[in-house]
């Protein structure tokens, strides 16, 4: 079993704190005013010293590389994709990705950043480095999925130098539910475009039809 050791210090921390408490009335019930103040002045060193710890944790936790899954219809209109990305300040190596429940297109072919039979997903994640991989067109996945409760969530796996055997997991979690509107201004869009477009075929027709009478009146 892994110990958190984040939480340890922070129990040990918060025991000592209720221990002086409970002493501090003690004491005082007593009249044993010179405890008293000893122990509040422990409170405020145990407290600076939490303090100081929460800060070290922090940027301890800033510095590692921070991966996150999410999807992206911005890259590729009328696309899904799905993208990875480190936020951290440091790579990530031998990247994982371990699907609670498999996303399936309408094609139903299961997603996957890695279409080999690799250990890993991705090799290497830069800072702030992504990568996209289609997952589906907009339109075509949310007709087949437009009664589905579309909520995935899994866990990153990484490792934060190319040969270390030590892993980090990191829980994501994210909905495709609220983006289904897109399939209608998606499919609209589509419309708009082709019915754009159709002045320009007629014009073209129009243009085929005239050279052709030319070339007619020419062989008479």
């Amino acid at each position: 079993m892994k110990i958190n050791q984040t939480l340890v210090m922070r129990l040990g921390f918060a025991v000592l704190i209720a221990v002086s408490i409970s002493l501090i009335v003690f004491r005082a019930y007593h009249d044993d005013w010179s405890t008293v103040v000893a122990t509040i002045s422990l409170i405020i060193a145990v407290v600076s010293a939490w303090l100081a710890y929460e800060t070290f944790h922090n940027q301890y936790l800033n510095s590692k590389p921070q991966l996150t899954v999410q999807p992206n219809f911005e890259e590729r209109n009328g696309l899904i994709l799905i993208t990875l990305k480190n936020h951290g300040e440091k790579p990530a190596y031998n990247i994982t990705i371990d699907w609670h429940l498999p996303i399936i297109n309408s094609k139903e072919e299961k997603f996957s950043f890695s279409k080999g039979a690799k250990e890993y997903d991705i090799l290497v994640l830069d800072k702030n480095e992504k990568i996209s991989t289609l997952l589906d067109g907009v339109v075509s996945f949310y007709e087949k999925y437009k009664d589905a409760d579309l909520e995935y969530s899994g866990i990153i796996s990484y490792s934060e130098s190319l040969y270390s055997p030590k892993r980090t997991n990191q829980k994501f979690i994210f909905s495709l539910t609220s983006y289904k509107r897109l399939s209608i201004e998606t499919d609209l869009g589509l419309t708009h475009n082709k019915l754009q477009s159709i002045p320009e075929s007629l014009n073209k027709i129009h243009r085929e039809i005239s050279n052709l009478r030319k070339e007619l009146t020419q062989i008479q």
